[in-house]
């Protein structure tokens, strides 16, 4: 079986187009306190605190950037996506007052 990863990656980017891009970033709001987003925060939170020093992140698939307010001690952070519309929602962190806190 051949696989085309031209034809899959235009397939995905086509699925996060701007009106899914927005429309995901809108249920993140609406989902930033709930108990499984809790969760996944005290996970990042715990693991880029343990350093002890600022630490550079590499954020593969990163999409709007739902968990990027959870991380601490951060100097460096690079997210990657396929989709620039999700990529370009990731520039407005979805929780500001605690970004890289």
């Amino acid at each position: 079986m051949v696989i085309h990863y031209q034809q899959i990656g235009n397939k995905v980017k086509a699925r996060y187009d701007q009106e899914y891009s927005e429309r995901y970033r809108e249920s993140e709001k609406l989902g930033i306190h709930n108990e499984e987003n809790k969760r996944m925060c005290r996970i990042l939170k715990n693991i880029s605190h343990s350093f002890g020093y600022k630490i550079s992140v590499l954020d593969l698939g990163c999409g709007t950037g739902r968990y990027f307010h959870c991380l601490q001690n951060v100097e460096r952070l690079t997210g990657i996506d396929i989709s620039p519309h999700m990529l370009r929602e990731a520039l407005n962190p979805v929780n500001p007052a605690v970004y890289f806190a």
